[in-house]
């Protein structure tokens, strides 16, 4: 299971590794990041995939890389992660990556925990979170998922309703003075920043929260897209617990089929229960009071 908690011990992890995310932030005025690879530690041993690598260490694949502006930087970057890899120990290693990286728009962040392993060697669990969070199915995905959401959207009541209010943009700023705003980026925990779909910003909390369509029948998408709200959204959670910008979390979920029985979407929701409320487009009452309640916040002095 993937935890975001960053609060390692520095003891014998036992059945888990220890995993940091290697982002990119092209342009800082935005701060928009881009996860790029992915660096675990089991034990004593270590292992790294970065976009472009077909598995670890595999070398570059140029076709795979073209959204970088300058992709003669970014493999020398990675030329240079490998070098490391090989040439410190442990704790040096881990301190001179994220040293390093401060002042880069390459950043090694420390990401979580992955419990429960077993048998499985860091390269195992590597490819298995390069997958999840950097490349691969997730990416892939998202991509399919944001066009399915796009559309779901355009008939989910609850957004139709705030739409219809008025309060989804600032066009009016003495009557909606905290109004919902779209693809925000948001700081999470050691300066993790997150792109949420839909954010208030009120006067006591802060509030963010995503659409999800259950009725796809693309089951990983479902899985995958759950995933990445849990990830997010817990760990904005986990930064607002230490600091005096508090934030509700929510999912809007779209089941107008009623299909929450298969194991994939049972995944989903479980996942998102855990670090967001989550509000059924079929519950008509909670839908209209979540409404209610940004309507609320909207116009509140």
């Amino acid at each position: 299971m993937i935890q975001s908690n960053t609060a390692f011990e520095t003891s014998d992890l036992g059945n888990a590794a220890r995993y940091y995310l290697v982002q990119h932030m092209p342009d800082p005025i935005r701060k928009e990041t881009r996860n790029v690879g992915v660096l675990v530690q089991k034990g004593g041993a270590f292992a790294a995939q970065f976009i472009g690598e077909t598995t670890p260490d595999s070398g570059i694949d140029k076709r795979k890389i073209r959204s970088f502006a300058d992709l003669r930087v970014y493999r020398m970057w990675v030329n240079h992660w490998r070098k490391q890899l090989v040439k410190h120990d442990v704790e040096n290693l881990l301190t001179h990556l994220i040293e390093e990286s401060s002042s880069s728009s390459f950043k090694f962040i420390p990401g979580g925990e992955v419990t429960d392993i077993g048998t499985d060697s860091a390269n195992d669990v590597a490819s298995y979170l390069f997958s999840m969070l950097v490349e691969g199915g997730l990416t892939e995905a998202l991509q399919q998922e944001a066009k399915e959401e796009e559309s779901s959207a355009k008939v989910f009541d609850v957004l139709e309703e705030m739409r219809n209010l008025g309060i989804m943009s600032n066009t009016n700023p003495h009557v909606i003075r905290h109004p919902v705003l779209r693809k925000q980026s948001i700081r999470g925990t050691n300066d993790y920043w997150h792109l949420v779909e839909f954010f208030q910003r009120g006067r006591d909390k802060s509030y963010a929260f995503d659409v999800m369509n259950m009725d796809t029948n693309k089951r990983r998408s479902v899985r995958d897209h759950a995933a990445s709200l849990a990830f997010t959204f817990g760990d904005l959670r986990a930064a607002s617990r230490d600091s005096s910008n508090k934030i509700d979390t929510y999912v809007l979920v779209s089941d107008r089929n009623n299909v929450r029985d298969d194991e994939a979407r049972k995944y989903a929701l479980r996942v998102i229960r855990d670090n967001a409320d989550i509000i059924y487009e079929s519950d008509k009452r909670k839908a209209m009071d979540f409404v209610k309640e940004r309507e609320a916040v909207a116009k509140a002095a």
